[in-house]
């Protein structure tokens, strides 16, 4: 009998080390209990626990993006707020990601809610020099996209 074929019997063929038909060690799996996995499958749960979310924005990978991009925008609009009036003033007050890193709500504050639709404007307008500048920060094989959401100064630390 194979050890394919029941799945109680798997457990001789374990502690035997024996080969299944496929020529595939079967091995204790990690967590203990169970039939084990197969030299070359999915790695478990357990396994991929250990590594971390990934995904879900906020692990040390995304936090570290998110403030190398931070930095890049915030030179970046110091530099263009010279240039565009609309900018004057403006600044980074948080980077996050949204909803993974492959995407970044960058939240920019402006002086006043009346700066709040000429700052949206420039930023759309400038939105590709914007996300130029914080590849050339970071070390990624893609650039996250980003999205900015402009509010009156101290309205984040309220919220």
């Amino acid at each position: 009998m194979s050890p394919s074929t029941v799945r109680g019997e798997c457990s001789v063929y374990v502690a035997a080390g024996l080969r299944d038909s496929n020529a595939r060690v079967r091995r204790p799996s990690p967590g203990g209990g169970g039939a084990g996995a197969l030299d070359g499958d999915v790695p478990t749960t357990n396994t991929v626990a250990m590594r971390g979310k990934r995904g879900r924005g906020g692990g040390r990978k995304d936090l570290q993006l998110s403030g190398q991009a931070r930095e890049a925008l915030d030179l970046a609009l110091a530099e263009l707020g010279a240039e565009e009036e609309a900018l004057d003033g403006a600044w980074v007050a948080e980077v996050r990601p949204d909803p993974d890193a492959s995407q970044l709500l960058v939240i920019v504050e402006v002086e006043d809610e009346d700066a709040m639709a000429p700052a949206r404007e420039a930023l759309a307008a400038l939105h590709g020099e914007l996300r130029r500048e914080v590849s050339e920060a970071i070390s990624r094989r893609r650039t996250p996209e980003l999205r900015f959401h402009v509010m009156p100064r101290g309205s984040v630390r309220d919220a």
